[in-house]
């Protein structure tokens, strides 16, 4: 999905209208301004965005409709199995002779152990499997069990097992007038990785539909590159990091831009206490109808005035569990963000979200499940410096 939205514009306008023009039944927390004589309905505002919402929403439709058109093709031809490479083969050469737009087909059911990592240097080349399993082995020292060097590589049905970066995705070595990125389908990455995906330096524009992350050694998804689309996946959890964290490039310091997420859910209840979605460093998060069962966190700690995160919208999305002795989110310093019509458990001890100085959260139309006899905290008590706009929260019986 090349289209992301592009939230800073609107936001402005949101917190701009919310903050000059205060119509009748909002409530504020932080900074406030005196409420001007001709109210503009909230609504009109949030109407704006909803718009471009439903568009992405449409449009990931029908690519994930075409996407799993293509892998029922490939399964089609892998029934057969005539042309499927044998699992006695050694897959790392030849993924490493692989030629531009050539399609690797792999049993189903199989169980592959090349001698060393998969390197694919070549564009468009597709790995397509159905249920089989690849044992990844990275060089001595090395950490990578399938590099992609390349641009426009495909995989599907392949369950990638071993102590290993899964795949590591660097993009192609060589500047392309256009990019199609990588797409990766129907896998599974396996307990024993130590992350499935990495985005590095050039591994922008990837895609990742319909895939299973177990609960692996650190990150399922670590993210460091532009744009990147999460749909239909499934985060057990991490044993000592966090299903998907995003954070500045080591090699390059470069701020990925353009993370979208739709219809995913992340868990995590790891001993350390760590964070089930965390976007350190990003902006233009995009959350929709994903399911939050552990805290999330966008931004840096640190007290500087760089922004670290930006541009998050949360929509229909829904926090499960409370967070013992803290937020089930918190917006670091100088995020701005915007939470719309998202479900959380309410909290006698502490409020939802945290709020940091120089962070602007905008939340309408969020849903507090009570138990019945609690006096719950507020959705949000900003820190000195810190501003939340609130409108539209219902309290419902748990």
């Amino acid at each position: 999905m090349k289209s992301h939205l592009r939230l800073w514009p609107l936001f402005l306008s949101i917190v701009i209208v919310v903050a000059l023009i205060w119509p009748e039944g909002y409530h504020v927390y932080g900074q406030t301004t005196q409420p001007a004589t001709q109210p503009v309905p909230f609504a009109s505002q949030l109407g704006a965005y909803g718009a471009q919402i439903d568009n992405l929403l449409a449009s990931n439709a029908s690519q994930l409709a075409n996407a799993r058109a293509q892998v029922a093709y490939l399964q089609a031809q892998l029934a057969a199995a005539d042309q499927a490479i044998d699992p006695s083969q050694d897959l790392a050469p030849i993924a490493a002779s692989a030629k531009a737009g050539q399609t690797i087909l792999l049993k189903p059911n199989a169980t592959y152990t090349p001698s060393g990592p998969l390197l694919c240097n070549a564009d468009n080349v597709t790995f397509a499997g159905r249920n089989t399993t690849i044992i990844l082995k990275p060089v001595a020292g090395g950490s990578t069990g399938v590099g992609v060097h390349s641009d426009g590589c495909r995989f599907s049905g392949i369950n990638f097992v071993g102590p290993v970066v899964a795949l590591h995705i660097w993009g192609p070595t060589v500047v392309h007038t256009t990019y199609a990125g990588t797409v990766i389908r129907d896998c599974v990455f396996d307990s024993t990785n130590q992350v499935g995906i990495q985005t590095d330096v050039g591994g922008d524009d990837v895609e990742v539909d319909d895939c299973t992350f177990q609960i692996t050694q650190a990150q399922g998804i670590y993210a460091t590159a532009d744009n990147l689309t999460v749909t239909n996946c499934t985060f057990a959890g991490s044993v000592g990091e966090h299903p998907f964290r995003a954070e500045l490039n080591g090699s390059t310091g470069h701020r990925p831009v353009n993370l979208s997420f739709l219809n995913c859910s992340f868990t995590n209840h790891n001993a350390l206490g760590k964070e089930c979605f965390t976007a350190r460093e990003a902006i233009d998060v995009v959350c929709i109808h994903c399911t939050f069962d552990g805290w999330t966190r966008f931004g840096q700690g640190y007290v500087d005035t760089i922004v670290h995160c930006d541009q998050v919208l949360l929509r229909d999305c829904t926090w499960k569990t409370l967070r013992p002795g803290g937020a089930l989110s918190q917006f670091e310093r100088n995020c701005g963000a915007i939470v719309d019509h998202c479900t959380m458990p309410a909290s006698a001890t502490d409020p939802a979200f945290s709020v940091n100085p120089g962070t602007v959260v905008t939340a309408s139309a969020n849903t507090m499940l009570v138990p019945i006899g609690m006096n719950p905290k507020p959705l949000a008590v900003p820190a000195a410096g810190g501003t939340f706009y609130e409108v539209g929260t219902i309290r419902k019986a748990a």
